[in-house]
């Protein structure tokens, strides 16, 4: 196998230097913003045991997104799994809920999209988004 000469390699630490702030920019200021638009209903401050029901806005039917959620105190087993948003609703049963214990719960909502890069190299390429909303509230019986 051979090895690319040191300004090949020093080029492309570079680059991957500098590609990694554009996506610490994006990620963390232009994503945030498009989930806090795309939701229409906020969580209430506090939530009764129950069905917890979040509407989202622009996204496709059936589409997957993965649910975690902890209680503040780490004292339960919380939730982190894969569901499918159902006709722009992710729902959290109350067997769900039973995982966590009551208090303040933080919860994560992420969506992940994996897209082939046109004119690769000849390894190929893809480029993976991961969409990200956070949220807090209190649970209650």
């Amino acid at each position: 196998m051979q090895i690319a000469p040191r300004k090949v390699i020093n080029a492309w630490c570079m680059y991957d230097w500098a590609n990694s702030a554009y996506n610490l920019v994006i990620t963390s200021t232009i994503f945030p913003a498009y989930y806090e638009a795309i939701t229409k209903n906020r969580l209430p401050d506090k939530i009764r045991r129950g069905d917890v029901t979040i509407q989202l806005e622009g996204v496709m039917p059936e589409e997957l997104i993965r649910i975690i959620a902890l209680d503040t105190v780490f004292k339960s087993r919380g939730i982190n799994e894969v569901d499918t948003i159902k006709n722009g609703l992710v729902t959290i049963s109350p067997d769900r809920l039973q995982n966590l214990v009551n208090g303040k719960i933080h919860l994560e909502l992420y969506k992940e999209e994996e897209w082939q890069v046109k004119n690769a190299t000849t390894a190929g390429g893809i480029l993976l988004i991961t969409y990200g909303l956070k949220r807090e509230f209190e649970l209650t019986d």
